[in-house]
Formats: structure tokens, C-alpha cells, sequence
């Protein structure tokens, strides 16, 4: 039987190892876009900060452990669609045929439609080459001053980040506090004043409607204008 995984993520990654606990014989394909297997998301503000040191470290196992596990790799390569008559998964790098077909592709980033979102400067954090592009970035840039638009989970881990990098951080959220999906009031309150005995400063119940520069230089908030020469969305 021929089992093919399109994600190379933590369900993808799991449900490939599990499989073959299930099958010894089986010819399991894991297709992924990113050129490694599962890694921990939230170790990824760690690695930006430099507490963990090199954006490898935060690779669950390594490429060799899954092709111990017979469990062949395609990594790098981009799934371009599925033929479901003849059973082949079309990627950027020929068909793969397969039986079973599992689709793990996890989610991405949602970038809010502000103007000059896509500025130089301007970042998501998300995967591991968004790290990669974020460290790059403050190694040659050197920014000072970081703002980062919605304070949710990854938001804060973020801020708390560059804090750590001795930037002026502030963190701007539509919502009257932080994390309003998650928190309460009370708990929010207890999180923000931690946060800002450690450099970072909040402002709730306005939005972000223009990035300035490319490179950034400034936010607008309304009439506003905030400035930043580093951007996390």
C-alpha cells in the first residue's frame, strides 16, 4: 500500500511514524514545502531572541531519523494539485502515485490587509525561514524601534523577543486588552504589567492603517503616525 503525507508538519510528521507503528510494509511518502520535518512553533520567538542558538535546534528529529523509519522524504517540493481519477499527487517535482492519500497542511499566517504590509521590514512568525528572514533582517538592519500589530499568543512571544534584543517595543491591538480570545480581564492585566516591567508597551482599542517606508520606518494609527523600523503582523 502506498501512503502519501502532503504537510511535513506535526501532524503530518506524527501521523507518518504512526502509520508505520501500524504497517511495517507500507511505502509511506511525506511531501512538505519547508525542507524540514515537525519543529516546535513556539521555540521559534526563542531562537529570534538567541536563547536557543541556531534555528535547527528547534527540529523535533532530524531528516535521517524518518528515513530509518522507511518513510521517504520529499521535501522542498510544492504540491501543485491532485488527481483523484488516477491517484497521483502532481507536485513541482513529477506525480507520486499513492492508495491513501493524507492531507496535513496546517495553516499560515493570516496577514492583515494593511497598506504596505508587504514592505521591506515587515514580518510574519510563522515557520522557520520566517525566523531565518527576521534574524537576517535585524543583523543588517539593526532596528531600534519594533511594533508588532495584534497581541495574541504569537504576537506577545514576539514582542517579548525583541524586547529581549534591547529594541523599544509596542504592541498595538483592536481589542481593549491582550489575548481577548484567551484571557480574562483581570489575568490580561497581570500579563501586560509583567510585560511592560520588561520593555514593552501596549496600546489597545486602535488598529494599524498604513506601514510607512521600505524599509519601514513609521505605522500609522489613525492620523498617527508610530515610529518603527520593524514590523511583526
Amino acid at each position: 500500500m502506498k501512503v502519501v503525507v502532503v504537510g511535513s508538519g506535526t501532524a503530518g510528521s506524527n501521523f507518518a511514524l504512526f502509520m508505520r507503528k501500524l504497517d511495517r510494509k507500507a511505502e509511506i511518502t511525506v511531501i512538505g514545502k519547508e525542507p524540514t520535518m515537525q519543529y516546535s512553533p513556539c521555540a521559534l520567538p526563542h531562537v529570534i531572541s538567541g536563547t536557543i542558538e541556531k534555528p535547527e535546534d528547534v527540529i523535533v528529529f532530524p531528516n535521517e531519523f524518518y528515513e530509518k523509519q522507511k518513510i521517504k522524504l520529499m521535501l522542498g517540493t510544492e504540491v501543485k494539485s491532485i488527481d483523484r481519477e488516477r491517484k497521483v499527487v502532481i507536485t513541482d517535482k513529477g506525480e507520486v502515485p499513492y492508495d491513501k492519500l493524507v492531507l496535513a497542511v496546517g495553516s499560515k499566517a493570516f496577514v492583515p490587509p494593511i497598506k504596505g504590509v508587504e514592505n521591506e521590514g515587515v514580518f510574519t512568525l510563522k515557520s522557520l525561514d520566517d525566523v531565518r528572514k527576521i534574524k537576517a533582517y535585524i543583523a543588517e538592519r539593526k532596528p531600534k524601534k519594533a511594533v508588532v500589530i495584534g497581541a495574541g499568543l504569537i504576537g506577545l512571544e514576539g514582542a517579548e523577543a525583541f524586547a529581549k534584543l534591547g529594541m523599544e517595543v509596542l504592541v498595538v491591538e483592536l481589542m481593549d486588552r491582550l489575548m481577548p480570545t484567551m484571557l480574562d480581564k483581570d489575568t490580561a492585566k497581570l500579563v501586560q504589567e509583567k510585560m511592560e516591567k520588561h520593555g514593552v508597551s501596549f496600546r489597545f482599542g486602535v488598529g494599524v492603517n498604513e506601514i510607512i517606508g521600505s524599509p519601514v520606518k513609521a505605522i500609522k494609527i489613525g492620523d498617527e503616525e508610530v515610529e518603527a523600523d520593524l514590523v511583526l503582523v
